[in-house]
């Protein structure tokens, strides 16, 4: 019976040890209009958001990344959108997720306009996950559904 207990125990403690950092991986979904407007309540954290991807090559900056609120914006310039760190892996296959909707997933920052820093709002980092959504020349709502019927 104490044999039992203690095989018991130890596999209680090994389960609780390896879960632990799976805990840790969870991301928080968050809407981008929410992730904008609240940068502080999800400063380092890491979250999900869908957005439009552009990815740009600028000669100051180099590779630029940001999550657009809606293709338009990412057309217009306007500041609804977070800087994206792009990984090795989005750089790799820019053709395929640039200026798509993706979800993304990465460790989020605040930024604050302070002394040198010239972009306010927030950045993603460590992406972790950059998976297609939808291609805005062939838009999820009008692709074929299972009951052959388009939307």
């Amino acid at each position: 019976m104490k044999e039992m207990k203690r095989l018991f125990g130890l596999v209680l403690g090994y389960s609780l040890v390896t879960a632990f950092p799976f805990a840790q991986d969870r991301s928080t979904p968050v809407s981008l209009i929410e992730l904008i407007a609240h940068v502080e309540k999800f400063d380092n954290q890491l979250v999900t958001v869908q957005g439009f991807l552009r990815i740009t090559h600028e000669r100051k900056h180099g590779v630029r990344a940001n999550l657009y609120l809606h293709e338009e914006d990412a057309k217009n310039l306007l500041n609804n959108d977070v800087l994206v760190i792009a990984s090795q892996e989005m750089l790799r296959d820019e053709e395929k997720i640039d200026r798509k909707y993706m979800i993304l997933t990465g460790s989020f920052r605040a930024v604050h306009g302070a002394g040198n820093v010239s972009y306010e709002g927030g950045f993603i980092k460590n992406v972790g996950s950059c998976t297609p959504w939808s291609d805005p020349n062939r838009p999820i709502g009008n692709q074929n559904k299972a009951d052959g019927m388009v939307k």
